[in-house]
């Protein structure tokens, strides 16, 4: 199997009647609306004038319109008429593009492309030939692709796929390589907004639009941003204004970047006072990121709704975009890896760590860690520098999500001054689209335009080989594991057709094949266009 395979359909077929004057002795049914009698007479009248002896046409009625294929001008109705379909060359030659038997004139599909013939009037692509433009993909597929049938430079990409089934046949294979970029992905600030964060929030919102958006923008093509933040829960001594909260979301993800910059800079509008004491609430707020399912009366939930794609989270993540959270915080966590640190008389009971990062997997989140050093006095918590405690939880929580980088958790460190904050958002998105391992697997879609599910013309896709290849450190039945981004995956994929019966003309089919990454990231895609040739359509490659 070529990794395009090109379909041809025998064309330009004529079905001989009989030479003038030869009477033949042939008795052509009056009532048959399509087949043509080799031994009509051509000079037998003909009361429509269109070429096609009435004898040959007969009585019939095959577009149902009322008249007789005799008097009938477009006696299938295909908005051609009989004379044109009949061809030129006189009732001994009648044309039959497609050499099924039945004459252009009574066949509505005329090339067998699968296209039928007033369809083929209405884009402009010629009806007795099933590959307009001489390009190698028939006319239908190339509509389906959304291509121009009649444009020869006007192609389906080489590494889509396009394969003839024939209902009954043999499996066929194909080897199809994919590429493991990142190319969408979804960046959601977390942030501590405590009062000692007032420096890094600053940084933050100066550097947005000027290093953060064009740094990651580079780097991943399809990118859309959201914000939130947290402080604690404002009970007992963890809490000592009443406006301190576990989460709040600012802005879900979105690529308008006027309505980002405004949720950043809503963060210290107004800085919370974080608490009498540390830690702080990230594990909840990294909890409801995840899930968006809220909790009591402190954070609400989130229903995300969009009839176009699948939601998830409290930032409605998009479908087949890799979710990233930034946290940024200069504290430890409550209810911290290991269950360190917990809170008491808190209602209802908050989550722990382990709930967290349940919920971060769930949805494939990857979590990179920025830790500030500690300021205002909390140089020290526990007996120990806050900043160690800090940057512990954050590289426990990177590598329990799978943000590692070359064995070591991408979690970076900043100055209590914020200094260099932008700039190391930008690193960290850098190290991760480039050096963060996923699963590599595959999903199929259907197109959805007709009844049957093309997924079923894919019988299997098994990971057959990696280049580089040391950069997988493994494969099964159907995934690739920690695979480095860039690697190029080759899977070998089984069609067949046991289920598609062949019709009067070919049938084309759609499906897509997707791999993900981390189950949840559109890495790459190839389109498979599927052909199921007619009974007695005489197909080469």
């Amino acid at each position: 199997m070529r990794e395009v395979a090109f379909l041809v359909v025998a064309l330009q077929g004529l079905l001989f009647a009989c030479s003038p004057g030869d009477r033949g002795g042939g008795d052509a049914d009056a009532d048959s609306d399509a087949d043509a009698d080799a031994d009509a007479e051509c000079d037998d009248p003909d009361g429509d004038n269109d070429g096609i002896p009435d004898d040959i046409e007969g009585d019939g009625d095959l577009d149902g319109d009322g008249l007789p294929n005799s008097d009938d001008r477009d006696a299938d109705g295909d908005s051609i008429l009989d004379e044109i379909e009949a061809g030129d060359a006189g009732c001994s030659a009648l044309r039959d593009s497609d050499q099924d038997g039945q004459l252009d004139a009574f066949d509505t599909d005329s090339d067998n492309d699968g296209l039928p013939d007033a369809d083929e009037v209405r884009l402009g692509t010629n009806p007795g030939w099933a590959d307009t433009d001489s390009d190698g993909f028939v006319d239908p597929v190339e509509v389906i692709a959304g291509t121009d049938p009649t444009d020869p430079d006007s192609r389906i990409p080489d590494d889509d796929y396009y394969v003839i089934l024939p209902f009954g046949a043999d499996p066929i294979q194909a080897p199809l390589a994919f590429g493991t970029d990142i190319h969408r992905a979804d960046i959601f600030f977390l942030v501590d907004t405590s009062s000692s964060m007032g420096p890094s929030i600053d940084n933050i919102q100066q550097g947005l639009q000027g290093t953060i958006i064009p740094g990651i923008s580079e780097q991943i093509e399809d990118v859309a941003f959201g914000v939130g933040e947290f402080e604690d829960f404002p009970v007992g001594s963890d809490g000592c204004s009443a406006s301190d909260r576990p989460f709040t979301l600012h802005q879900e993800v979105t690529e308008d970047l006027d309505d980002v910059e405004d949720a950043v800079d809503r963060l210290d509008q107004p800085l919370g006072l974080g608490g009498c004491i540390i830690p702080e609430a990230h594990v909840e707020a990294l909890y409801q990121t995840a899930s968006g399912e809220g909790i009591g009366d402190w954070v609400e939930p989130e229903d995300c709704q969009d009839l176009d794609q699948l939601l998830v989270g409290m930032p409605c993540f998009r479908e087949g975009a890799l979710p990233i959270v930034l946290l940024i915080s200069d504290a430890p966590m409550h209810n911290g890896p290991g269950g360190v640190y917990p809170w008491s008389d808190i209602d209802p009971e908050p989550h722990d760590w382990d709930d967290a990062v349940r919920a971060l997997n769930d949805i494939g989140a990857r979590v990179a860690g920025f830790a500030i050093e500690a300021a205002w006095g909390w140089d020290y918590y526990d007996g120990r520098p806050t900043h160690d405690i800090t940057r512990e939880h954050m590289e426990a929580t990177a590598e329990a999500t799978g943000t590692v980088v070359d064995g070591e958790p991408l979690v970076l460190d900043g100055p209590a001054n914020g200094t260099g904050l932008s700039d190391s958002v930008v690193d960290a998105i850098v190290e991760l689209a480039g050096g963060v391992v996923q699963d590599v697997d595959t999903v199929t879609e259907d197109d959805p335009s007709d009844d049957v599910d093309a997924r079923r013309f894919i019988v299997s896709i098994v990971p057959a080989s990696a280049a580089p290849d040391d950069h997988v450190s493994g494969m099964d039945e159907t995934t690739f594991y920690d695979v480095v981004p860039g690697t190029i995956v080759t899977f070998t994929v089984t069609f067949q057709n046991d289920f598609v019966e062949p019709d009067d003309a070919a049938q084309i089919f759609h499906a897509v094949i997707v791999v993900r990454g981390n189950g949840v990231a559109r890495l790459d895609e190839r389109n498979v266009y599927v052909i199921v040739p007619s009974e007695d359509g005489e197909l080469f490659i």
